[in-house]
């Protein structure tokens, strides 16, 4: 019994991780594209892309649901999860402090890639000049309309580039936050838990290095250079304050109510309630059983008043095996107000 409440304890909460991580990447994603996709529209020779290519989209998906059900689904229980109160069947899937983490992490990284989105021509620099070797000495432009159409697409790409980068780290680097539900401040603790979820984030930071800088072909990524990787970076790893910040934010939870067997009015009129149903396949019983005396006992109704049938019951069991034994002592009636069951006395 313990393991099994252990085990459903612990798989409850990595679907709760895996939920808020993919509500806030999923919020992200879906407004920066939006709003990337309109802000190129209004642009003279734009055409309404959005700020991450497909091919980014199809990684990003990637992200959100493998590596991120690898990486948060995957922790095996510990004995803290027995030192709190249980989750009960009626209480929310998503509670108020997995908002509060939604919301946090959502407003930093929509403020962060808006703002690329908007400024990151002049604040990055992607809005390079043409080189010096490309001009006469008279100051004529020497290549032709085709290469700085090329130039002009490759700005655009590095641009694209160091969005993409830094959407996807700051994904990675809130796994660790996504990994607590419940106030814990410190993100690196439990490690040992979870086997899976270093390699899965080791394997996914290297792996978009190498998208960014060595697969620049299939991935339309164009290198970023040195100062923009550590911009891209050190936005990523302000993810770790970000969450702290959030969860010393103080939010109660709404108070579950927990009806009991006996309160059948509470749960009235609820065609998926246990008692519903119980009252379901008992009308079904006395109707298939119309000809036999069938009790019917209604969950309402206290526990004390079929404990005359319950004593019946034991009466009759204990004569049985009475028998068997080729014993003469019968049980003397059964006090049913104080609920005690006296000794049985040798009837003459």
């Amino acid at each position: 019994v313990v393991q099994a409440c252990k085990w459903g304890r612990n798989v409850n909460d990595n679907i709760r991780k895996f939920l808020q991580f993919q509500f806030t990447v999923n919020v992200v994603l879906l407004i920066i594209t939006f709003i990337g996709a309109v802000k190129d529209a209004t642009r003279s020779e734009g055409n309404g892309s959005p700020p991450l290519a497909p091919v980014h989209l199809l990684w990003a998906n990637l992200i959100m649901d493998t590596m991120a059900a690898l990486a948060l689904s995957t922790e095996n229980p510990n004995e803290g999860l027995l030192k709190r109160p249980p989750t009960f069947r009626n209480a929310p899937l998503i509670s108020k402090k997995m908002k509060r983490f939604i919301a946090g992490g959502s407003i930093y990284q929509l403020i962060v890639m808006l703002v690329m989105i908007f400024t990151g021509e002049e604040l990055l620099d992607t809005d390079r000049g043409l080189p010096s070797s490309w001009y006469h000495i008279n100051g004529t432009i020497a290549v032709t309309a085709a290469k700085l159409e090329d130039h002009a697409d490759d700005n655009d790409l590095l641009l694209k580039t160091v969005i993409f980068n830094t959407f996807i780290y700051m994904q990675v680097v809130n796994w660790f936050n996504a990994r607590k539900l419940y106030d814990e401040k410190n993100p690196f603790e439990g490690f040992g838990r979870s086997p899976m979820f270093l390699p899965v984030v080791a394997f996914t930071a290297a792996f978009q290095a190498f998208m960014v800088e060595v697969a620049r072909g299939f991935m339309e990524t164009y290198p970023p250079g040195g100062i923009r990787w550590g911009v891209s970076l050190g936005l990523a790893l302000m993810m770790f304050p970000v969450g702290f910040i959030a969860r010393c934010v103080p939010v109660e939870e709404d108070p579950v109510n927990v009806l009991r067997l006996d309160q059948c009015e509470e749960d009235e009129g609820d065609p998926s309630s246990k008692l519903t149903m119980i009252e379901k396949v008992r009308s079904a019983q006395r109707a298939m059983f119309s000809d036999q005396n069938i009790p019917e006992v209604r969950c309402n109704k206290p526990p004390s008043t079929n404990l005359q049938q319950v004593a019946a019951k034991v009466r009759t069991k204990v004569r049985v095996v009475q028998a068997f034994r080729g014993s003469r002592r019968l049980l003397a009636p059964i006090d049913a107000s104080s609920r005690v069951f006296p000794m049985p006395q040798d009837s003459k």
